[in-house]
């Protein structure tokens, strides 16, 4: 069997399909993206498709999304259906919804609505919890067609590491973050103030944590002990590593300086991505991966790294967990280290500790706790 990859532009994947893709044939596979579906579900749904699997199935959690009313309309009237996730529900029990509802509607229904209401309340403008006795309906509901496998139960994995390392921050550094932070102070005055609104409007902290700021058209690089430390990291790790980085100027910042070091990186996303991992994989000159969590988080295996270190983190818990992933696989041989770089005083360890907490800071908020934690 040939499996048909669908990995081209949606012209190029219409192609492939017809001239590749027998409707009456039982036995071809057609692999493809989630967001090439939507492009090309003319076509798409003039084939009696057999099974559908869908990996990383959070892909559709969102039932306003294109690409999950796409998806679900298409393949409705399949008969066998199979999702895969390690993360089913990354920012609470509404995330589980869509995913179901793809598998069989009649397990909690088809209408979102319906469901927030009957198994939910609403804990603040923007926050949605199960209601007492919604936990026991989901368990007996979701194992009548689910199983769960721990990834250490089913295979033999080396040991896995977390270490923090604490950076002081320097004096300019420090004052500027100082000055944002009793801006911010005064903006979250109000307590009812969103989770997002909050999120949105500690971008700046964040940036001057990590060592940079944007102005009104370009970022600026502001000194700090964030750099020194990634580059001594790498000296004494030695070996590959994936640097992850939440926003773009990050990226280019350490690209630049371990270019000035003499250490040869690659940026993922920056060109063509399957070149980029070959390189990172294949020649041992290239030490280090460069990438963003959001970008890089779902589907990659890079087993033969051990290594990773968190610039910085983001709000996202799911972006968190699954580029944790990318280095736990079948096929890992070392001892794995992941290491998370905190500037001190700043709300980088707050962050942190949510997220391993399990506690996703874009879906709810306690603005108290928040403010002492700037």
């Amino acid at each position: 069997m040939n499996p048909v990859l669908l990995n081209k532009g949606s012209t190029k994947n219409t192609e492939i399909l017809k001239k590749r893709i027998d409707v009456d044939s039982y036995n071809q596979v057609a692999i493809i993206n989630y967001d090439s579906v939507y492009n090309i579900r003319a076509e798409l749904i003039k084939i009696d498709w057999k099974y559908v699997i869908l990996d990383e199935s959070t892909k559709i959690k969102s039932p306003k999304s294109k690409r999950s009313k796409a998806i679900i309309k298409l393949f409705q009237d399949v008969k066998y259906k199979s999702i895969m996730t390690g993360t089913v529900a990354p920012n609470g029990l509404l995330d589980i919804f869509n995913q179901f509802n793809f598998l069989n509607p009649q397990i909690f229904g088809n209408s979102w609505y319906h469901f927030r209401e009957v198994h939910m309340m609403q804990a603040t403008q923007w926050l949605w919890v199960p209601k007492p006795d919604s936990f026991s309906t989901f368990r007996s509901r979701a194992s009548s067609c689910a199983v769960m496998h721990k990834k250490r139960e089913c295979t033999d994995l080396p040991p896995l590491t977390h270490e923090v390392r604490k950076i002081e921050m320097l004096p300019n550094q420090e004052s500027l973050y100082s000055q944002m932070k009793e801006e911010l102070l005064i903006e979250l005055e109000d307590e009812t103030v969103t989770a997002p609104f909050a999120t949105t409007k500690m971008m700046k902290l964040r940036q001057i944590a990590s060592g940079f700021i944007y102005g009104k058209e370009y970022g600026y690089e502001i000194k700090s002990n964030k750099i020194p430390e990634v580059l001594d990291l790498i000296e004494q790790i030695n070996s590959k590593v994936i640097l992850f980085c939440s926003f773009n100027f990050t990226k280019e910042m350490l690209h630049n300086h371990l270019n000035d070091a003499g250490i040869k990186n690659l940026i993922f996303g920056a060109d063509d991505r399957e070149e980029t991992l070959r390189k990172f994989r294949e020649y041992a000159e290239y030490g280090v991966l460069i990438a963003n969590p959001a970008s890089a988080g779902h589907g990659l295996n890079l087993q033969f790294c051990s290594n990773i270190i968190y610039v910085e983190h983001d709000f996202n818990l799911e972006y968190y967990q699954q580029s944790l992933q990318r280095i736990e696989r079948i096929g890992q041989k070392n001892k794995m280290t992941v290491f998370h770089l905190l500037t001190i005083g700043t709300l980088e360890s707050y962050i942190y500790k949510r997220l391993n907490d399990k506690e996703s800071i874009n879906r709810s908020l306690n603005i108290n706790e928040l403010k002492k934690n700037l």
